[in-house]
């Protein structure tokens, strides 16, 4: 390819320009980095200075409270805990065996025959099945939502306690 005289010479010009350009735009570059270093250096004295003091007296100040949430918190989840551990997971527990048992009845020929035997034919006895597996899983998970839920005054500690037991002085 052969260019005119004319255009390599604007092609050298345009690419002098290029290369200063690119030089100008590094010095640039590492003046705009040495800023960010001076910026980031004020900027880390201003935390250590101001920032960090005000946050830890504010966090000093309302340690105790928070302290005694989290404790609270604890013993609560403790409690939730236990009771589903002890009241909960037992009923579902029989619910469930007491609905298998059912089923289990049902499925024995000679249940089968008598049921026959009671009922019209084409008796849906997988619709009954269900309807009682239904009634029992309901009131087994009924019952274990009651235990869990009811009040019991014991379990609770009052404040009026936890202020009195304090030595006075």
């Amino acid at each position: 390819m052969s260019l005119t005289r004319k255009r390599r010479k604007a092609l050298k010009k345009l690419k002098g320009s290029a290369e200063e350009l690119w030089l100008d735009q590094q010095e640039i570059l590492d003046r705009a980095n040495q800023i960010a270093r001076i910026a980031a250096g004020h900027a880390s004295d201003l935390t250590r200075e101001e920032v960090v003091p005000r946050v830890r007296g504010a966090v000093d100040s309302i340690g105790p409270v928070i302290g005694r949430n989290v404790a609270g918190a604890k013993l609560a989840a403790q409690e939730v805990r236990s009771r589903f551990a002890h009241d909960v997971l037992p009923s579902v527990g029989t619910a469930l065996g007491s609905a298998a048992t059912v089923l289990h009845v049902a499925n024995n020929p000679s249940v089968k025959r008598a049921i026959a035997k009671t009922q019209p034919k084409k008796a849906p006895v997988g619709g009954i099945v269900a309807i009682v597996f239904g009634v029992v899983a309901a009131a087994g998970v009924g019952y274990a939502l009651w235990q869990t839920l009811r009040a019991d005054d014991e379990l609770w500690i009052a404040d009026d306690e936890a202020v009195s037991e304090t030595p006075a002085g």
